[in-house]
């Protein structure tokens, strides 16, 4: 036990020297006071909203929200990652994007397990309302019929012993 104490402060002790620890939490920050700025208005402050978000001029599209609650933020195409080329060396293959890659603001709905707007379906949308309406159509049939015609298990009487009332005896019978 206290060979395992020691050896927890010797990598505390190393980690701290080698920076290993303060780049790990550097690397793995997540910027809450992150806030847009202003909605640019002029074609300087647009250029320099495009260089502040990795974009080219050209790219940088002003937010056509009416509340603009993004502020500065660039309005970009809603791209999926299964749209996105498999075999390309991404930085970061599981989400499929490249490191300092600015996404659109709804990129944590826009997963492959969850909503992706270009994926294409194997059945059409008709084809699939029409499987399910047949489905649960049969099962409510099904259902019905069997209130028609109700199955019941047969089952005699309830025999309960009654004062001065004999129910079997071991007289042969004559």
């Amino acid at each position: 036990m206290a060979a395992l104490t020691k050896l927890g402060r010797v990598l505390c002790a190393l980690s701290v020297k080698n920076n290993i620890y303060s780049y790990n939490i550097a690397r793995h920050v997540h910027y809450r006071d992150w806030q847009p700025g202003p909605c640019p208005q002029t074609e300087e402050e647009r250029i320099k909203a495009a260089k502040k978000y990795n974009l080219v001029p050209e790219d940088y599209r002003i937010p056509k929200d009416k509340d603009n609650v993004y502020g500065d933020y660039p309005d970009l195409p809603f791209i999926g990652q299964a749209l996105k080329d498999p075999y390309y060396p991404w930085d970061s293959p599981e989400y499929r994007r490249n490191f300092n890659e600015t996404v659109n603001m709804d990129f944590d709905i826009c997963d492959d397990r969850k909503l992706d707007p270009g994926k294409r379906t194997r059945f059409s949308i008709l084809y699939m309302f029409s499987t399910t309406f047949c489905v649960f159509g049969s099962i409510y049939l099904l259902y019905l019929l069997g209130m028609k015609y109700p199955s019941v298990i047969p089952v005699t009487e309830k025999q309960i012993p009654k004062p001065g009332v004999t129910h079997y005896t071991f007289e042969p019978l004559e």
